[in-house]
């Protein structure tokens, strides 16, 4: 790996720290006014906003993901106009029809405990969702580690100055930290839009190619299932969790869980945006030497899993007293769950590294059928485990789910990787057509 990689990855985490710093602490300050109830409502609201922008998104910006390392920036500039389009045309009228269902989301999610105007806001924040990060996907493509780092702080920032702003001054609790989400992601939407029009001009309205739009639909479709499967992965757990025991269990598991989504940040999106994009640009300038490559990027992902091991479990050793100082006693029991979902979150870094290959490739339907039957295999744990184990049925459902996801691949790609090997020419064949010429 090169240094740009490390100097990448350290601005991100850095960036991280300070950005995600400022929402934890928004995270733990809402536990001091907030009940377990309430706590693990605000929950259910976070991971309905989660699970919206996977439908609205269409899949469009995977594809532009995929795309991005097979064109030049003439090409790239096209994809993001034509995207941009598309989503505009088509998760509009979603948006309006989503909105007629806020009473029936607020019966059947929420239990009727949520103000209707707090749906509507929480909606709002999911059409948004797609322009914030597309804006982030473009400079990690670029490895613009600074600039997006800088990006995401001032937007944690006026996250947290709005909340407490509303909050101290309104009393708005809930209501108040979903407007300070609103507030923040407009800020950098308006950012985003003066760079589109600086780097690629006004939108004009156009009919768009019929088969453009084919494409982009067809390919990226199967994403939404995968995103979805992620997304039950990783979050159905509240769901079961809240049906057979209770909110304040939720709450609970949830607090926990958000030190899960701490590594995620200081951890996975630093690496998805310093080492992902530099193997897939690796990958591009040596075809010929791909496999040998993979090879080595299967070295790393194990050498980077052992060494996350020994610093979680020494950092938490070290660190678990002063989370019974800074978490509030009603929440104290979350610190015995830290430890194993920080487990489950190593194993799951492994699989940026192993989906490498099979990315590259666009070998889409793969990942999407492992994601698909790896997340049922979480719900059925899930169901089977938690009525007896409570949350620690939610913490083995998830770990043994996650090993299964990174053994699949594994297994797969190696096989994928064998096949290609026997088509290549054996060197007596080479030779030969050598001589031919």
């Amino acid at each position: 790996m090169t240094k740009q990689v490390f100097k990448n990855f350290i601005i991100y985490s850095s960036g991280a720290i300070v950005s995600r710093g400022i929402t934890a602490t928004i995270t733990l300050s809402a536990t001091n006014f907030l009940s377990t109830s309430e706590f693990g409502l605000l929950s259910l609201l976070n991971t309905f906003i989660a699970i919206v922008p996977i439908f609205l998104n269409l899949g469009l910006r995977q594809v532009f993901g995929l795309d991005f390392f097979h064109t030049d920036n003439t090409g790239r500039r096209k994809i993001i106009e034509d995207i941009i389009s598309i989503y505009l045309l088509i998760a509009i009228p979603i948006l309006i029809l989503l909105i007629s269902f806020i009473p029936k989301f607020n019966k059947l999610l929420f239990l009727n405990q949520l103000d209707p105007k707090i749906i509507l806001i929480a909606l709002v924040i999911c059409f948004m969702h797609f322009f914030t990060e597309l804006l982030f996907q473009v400079f990690r493509y670029q490895s613009k580690s600074l600039h997006l780092s800088l990006t995401q702080i001032l937007m944690g920032s006026t996250n947290a100055l709005c909340a407490i702003i509303l909050i101290k001054f309104f009393n708005f609790k809930i209501m108040g930290l979903i407007l300070s989400n609103l507030t923040s992601m407009l800020l950098i939407f308006i950012y985003g839009l003066w760079l589109y029009f600086k780097k690629i001009g006004y939108l004009k309205p156009k009919l768009i190619n019929k088969n453009i739009i084919k494409y982009y639909l067809l390919t990226g479709f199967p994403f939404i299932p995968s995103i979805m499967f992620s997304w039950i992965l990783s979050f159905a757990d509240r769901w079961i969790l809240a049906q057979y025991t209770s909110l304040e269990q939720v709450g609970i598991y949830s607090l926990a869980d958000s030190f899960g989504q701490l590594f995620q940040m200081f951890i996975l999106y630093p690496l998805s945006g310093s080492y992902i994009p530099y193997i897939f640009e690796t990958f591009s300038k040596n075809k010929e030497n791909i496999l040998d490559i993979d090879k080595l990027n299967q070295k790393n992902m194990w050498l980077s899993m052992f060494i996350m091991f020994i610093i979680v479990i020494i950092g938490f050793a070290f660190s678990k007293k002063i989370l019974f100082w800074i978490i509030p006693a009603k929440f104290h029991e979350a610190i015995n769950y830290i430890l194993i979902i920080l487990m489950s979150q190593i194993i799951f870094m492994g699989s940026y590294f192993a989906t490498c290959y099979l990315q590259f490739f666009k070998r889409v339907y793969l990942l999407v059928s492992f994601t698909i039957i790896s997340a049922i295999l979480n719900s059925i744990l899930n169901i089977l485990l938690v009525p007896k184990f409570g949350i620690y049925g939610c913490l083995f459902s998830t770990f043994i789910a996650y090993v299964f996801y990174l053994a699949i691949i594994l297994i797969v790609t190696k096989s994928v990787k064998d096949k290609a090997i026997k088509l290549l020419p054996k060197p007596n064949m080479i030779l030969f057509r050598t001589r031919s010429w």
